[in-house]
């Protein structure tokens, strides 16, 4: 039941990656409350224990007979007899005791050994490259090649090689403007403002630039916060599609779509009457 609940809250649209990680250690840390399992621990720990007596291990985990047998009396007085009659024969219940001992502990290593992995297309940036016409300006071609070359791959799905290609030369024309006539650059200075959006921001540019405004308008389109786009699970892995790597997000798109439909057929229902 605990599994199948976290396995079942990793699937909301509003999980974090951190929550992702604490909603698992959560899990194993009810297991280890659960049964007496003990972990993460050193080979060293674990040897010691399997030494002194019966008991089950597996990567940091590890769960002692006596551990499993108190577990089961736990779940009630038909286990605690159901048990009792297997004491007779005592290699069956310490097969049974194995059994359960062991199911605890892959399971603990194998929910600690799930990892998010991000591939190149959806790694964490500590900063934002530069986007707005001021902070362009403040860049060099060496950085803006840089951005492009990591970015190449999701840039092919609505950039031509050609317009690939021409960026960095479009980029140049842009800094030499800057460099060299004062009333663009007085423009681009002008235009910084924390309460300016990214449209507002592109205006003092008056168009001049397309490519390198397409280029940074898909930088500056953020993901929802979700684990759906965020990153993928390794081993569950469940959601993966095409989509994710576009410039933004497809479902959310859609959502806005499906809302306007419904007031564009509001607004027919008025021009009728």
């Amino acid at each position: 039941m605990e599994a199948h609940n976290v396995f079942t809250s990793l699937q909301e649209l509003t999980t974090l990656v951190s929550q992702q990680q604490k909603i698992l250690s959560g899990l194993i840390d009810t297991y280890c409350r659960m049964s007496g399992m003990a972990g993460p621990l050193e080979q060293e720990q674990i040897d010691a224990i399997i030494s002194k007596e019966p008991a089950e291990g597996n990567g940091s985990y590890v769960i002692t007979h006596n551990q499993v047998r108190s577990c089961l009396d736990g779940l009630g007085m038909w286990m605690i007899k159901t048990v009792e009659e297997l004491a007779s024969d005592e290699e069956k219940l310490s097969c049974l005791l194995a059994s359960i001992g062991n199911l605890f502990v892959v399971a603990a290593n194998g929910i600690a050994n799930i990892a998010i992995v991000r591939s190149g297309n959806k790694s964490q940036a500590a900063e934002l490259p530069p986007v707005l016409p001021y902070e362009l300006a403040a860049s060099n071609m060496r950085d803006f090649v840089k951005t492009i070359q990591k970015h190449r791959t999701r840039l092919q799905r609505k950039f031509s090689d050609e317009e690939i290609d021409q960026l960095s030369q479009e980029f140049s024309i842009f800094l030499r403007a800057y460099r060299e006539e004062p009333l663009f650059q007085d423009a681009l200075l002008h235009s910084y403002n924390q309460k300016s959006n990214f449209s507002e921001s592109r205006a003092a540019t008056h168009g001049q630039f397309p490519l390198v405004q397409k280029f940074c308008g898909g930088l500056a389109s953020a993901f929802p916060n979700t684990a759906t786009v965020e990153s993928d699970f390794s081993v569950i892995n469940w959601e993966k599609d095409n989509t994710r790597q576009h410039h933004t997000d497809f479902s959310l798109e859609g959502i806005l779509h499906c809302k306007q439909y419904n007031n564009l057929k509001d607004l027919s229902a008025l021009i009728k009457e």
